[in-house]
């Protein structure tokens, strides 16, 4: 399924938004850094600024799913968002729901990544590579990408964190200075879902 790179920030768009991260009025804190060249900052473009800029050949699509009561998923939801503020590496979708949906959710990518069998917290991550499809435009207007369909898990929050630190070189000064310290295992616990 080829989806346009603005389908994608579209569609994450709005629930970001909503989060409490992203609710600061001071959009003008920089977001820390330690790559050699910096992106350029997406902040402020308009969206024909946006379709016109160069489309990138790939992408990582981060899905942070969790349960908004969570402080560690909305920490989580919070620094891909900064990160896509600054980099056209990343795009961010956000889902949430209650408890015992996201269980449900937890459950089934129990089944689909063995490897998260023992994560039991919210939030829980994955990272899709999408690529762009060469016979589309090179704008990220006209630019069409496929993502792969299963993904892999990255993880919970403190897993998202060290990846994004790793693979990028990013650490979101904002993010951490919006939460301040927060007690705990980095991750919420999640009631046992009887899902069959």
């Amino acid at each position: 399924m080829l989806q346009s790179l603005r389908n994608f920030l579209s569609a994450s768009a709005a629930p970001l938004r909503a989060s409490p991260c992203s609710a600061s009025k001071d959009t003008s804190v920089p977001v820390s850094t330690s790559a050699t060249a910096a992106p350029p900052d997406l902040r402020g473009l308009t969206p024909a600024e946006l379709d016109a800029l160069p489309a990138p050949d790939s992408f990582t699509q981060f899905v942070v799913l969790g349960f908004p009561s969570c402080p560690w998923f909305q920490r989580a939801a919070c620094i891909v968002a900064d990160l896509n503020l600054t980099s056209d590496e990343v795009v961010p979708v956000v889902r949430q729901s209650d408890r015992v949906t996201y269980a449900r959710q937890l459950d089934a990518i129990k089944e689909l990544h063995p490897e998260a069998s023992g994560h039991n917290s919210c939030p829980a991550v994955l990272a899709h590579i999408c690529k762009r499809d060469p016979s589309t435009g090179r704008t990220a207007g006209t630019a069409e990408y496929e993502c792969d369909q299963k993904g892999r898990f990255v993880g919970g929050y403190s897993e998202l964190e060290t990846a994004l630190r790793l693979t990028y070189g990013f650490t979101s000064k904002r993010c951490n200075d919006t939460f301040g310290p927060i007690g705990g295992n980095r991750g919420c616990p999640v009631p046992h879902a009887n899902t069959k």
